[in-house]
């Protein structure tokens, strides 16, 4: 990753942070007031994935079945993708 997507994975993960309280506390009583910052987050996520994948698939393991381990993971259990991030993502190839 270079230094934007890093910036961006970073920017995106202290937003849905800072949002998940807001949504629980909040959403009940100011669902229209909150639905700008709801669509904006899932707008920044699509890119996030992208960026995380796409650094997932240029990145070589010592295991071959690391990448699909880690895809499935991504995939099916949402916070895996900080722990990916962290164990391998800030790091270079």
């Amino acid at each position: 990753m270079n230094r934007a997507e890093k910036a961006f994975s970073i920017f995106y993960w202290v937003y849905i942070l800072a949002y998940i309280p807001c949504f629980f506390l909040l959403m009940p009583r100011y669902f229209f007031e909150m639905l700008p910052f709801h669509v904006f987050g899932m707008v920044i996520g699509i890119p996030m994935l992208v960026i995380v994948f796409r650094d997932l698939y240029k990145r070589t393991f010592p295991n071959p079945n690391s990448k699909v381990t880690w895809t499935i993971l991504m995939l099916m259990f949402w916070p895996s993708i900080p722990v990916y991030l962290y164990k391998h993502g800030f790091r270079p190839r």
